[in-house]
Order: structure tokens, then sequence, then C-alpha cells
């Protein structure tokens, strides 16, 4: 299994089972947050589009679940 990076679905906020109208709608939210980000700290704006590709595309995001379930089974969280 790849190392596995940032959480595409927390980067623009939206649930696994978003469609992808949902998609877009967080994408261009979390794009206008983002260039203030960008401006501080200088990864908004790549992170975002990064996740949006991910998940708009079927197969990028079917193996984006594959490996994201491959990783709750070997490191699950904790309950609160």
């Amino acid at each position: 299994m790849r190392i596995f990076g940032p959480d595409h679905y927390g980067v623009l906020g939206l649930a696994r089972d978003a469609g992808r109208e949902e998609i877009q709608r967080a994408y261009l939210s979390a794009a206008r947050r983002s260039r203030s980000w960008h401006a501080l700290f200088g990864r908004g704006p790549a992170r975002v589009r990064q996740a949006f590709e991910v998940l708009m595309d079927p197969h990028r995001r079917r193996r984006y679940d594959e490996d994201l379930d491959r990783l709750l089974v070997n490191f699950p969280v904790p309950p609160m």
C-alpha cells in the first residue's frame, strides 16, 4: 500500500458519499477560501485542486476509497 497523503474529502469538507455536483460546489468554495490561505502558507490551492481532480475522476476516486478503506482497517480510529 502506498503512503497515504492528504484527506481529499476533508480538504473539500465532504462526506464520502458526495455526488459530482456537491464536489463541484465544495471545490469552488474551497478554492475561494484557499486563496488567502495560499498567500500565507503556499499549499492551499494545490491541495484543493488535487482533491477535486481525484474525487471527480471515477477510477481515481475508487482507488482512493479502496486505499482509505485499507488504511482504516489497518489503523482504526479509536472511539472518542
